[in-house]
């Protein structure tokens, strides 16, 4: 989804998105579970993949402002989300012998894994 469709969703600016992204302008938390809706993903989605401090806190990777800690986020292939729409088509399988015969026909597709 581009900035702009996800503005027009939100009922805000582009230029506004951007802040968010960049870590210029903090979100709201109701504009936080729009995004989510507006994205197709839990709420919990942008902060599962945080590195977490001792005290359990969520914290950014050392030396990255916060917008470059979600651009590294974004590139790992677990949280794309077309990963999300995999693993959530695959458990609404109810047979789990075709669950497992899916995974490893996946499996055999894949590269060394």
């Amino acid at each position: 989804m581009s900035q702009k469709a996800l503005a027009e969703e939100l009922g805000i600016t582009f230029q506004q998105i951007q802040k968010f992204e960049r870590g210029m302008n903090r979100i709201a938390a109701g504009r936080l579970h729009g995004a989510a809706r507006a994205l197709d993903v839990p709420i919990s989605y942008f902060f599962d993949a945080l590195p977490t401090a001792l005290d359990g806190r969520a914290t950014p990777p050392r030396g990255l402002l916060p917008a470059e800690a979600w651009n590294e986020i974004e590139n790992d292939t677990l949280h794309r989300r077309e990963t999300l729409k995999l693993v959530r088509a695959y458990h609404t399988v109810p047979d789990p012998t075709l669950r497992k015969r899916i995974l490893d026909l996946v499996m055999s597709l894949a590269p060394a894994h």
